[in-house]
């Protein structure tokens, strides 16, 4: 299968954004608070990228998308996720 350059950018912020919730599994933001905080980037990726990224995430099941009263979505580590973290006792 041949992968086009988008898809490769698409891919990288996947990875990078798996690694965030794997160090900050309570984690949860909007798309455009994901680019800004989440991604250790000089240059920033577009909302599209940011965008198809989550959505491959949410069907890997390592985030969930929800749906605010407002509107906007907020994705956040999936309860089920191998990164989501036993909280301490």
């Amino acid at each position: 299968m041949n992968h086009t350059p988008v898809d490769a950018e698409v891919e990288g912020i996947a990875r990078e954004l798996e690694k965030y919730v794997s160090l900050h599994s309570t984690a949860a933001d909007t798309p455009e608070g994901i680019a800004r905080w989440w991604l250790d980037r000089r240059e920033q990726p577009t909302l599209n990228s940011v965008e198809a990224a989550l959505a491959r995430l949410v069907e890997r099941g390592v985030l969930v998308r929800r749906l605010l009263p407002d509107g906007h979505c907020v994705y956040a580590c999936a309860p089920g996720s191998a990164f989501r973290r036993n909280p301490i006792s």
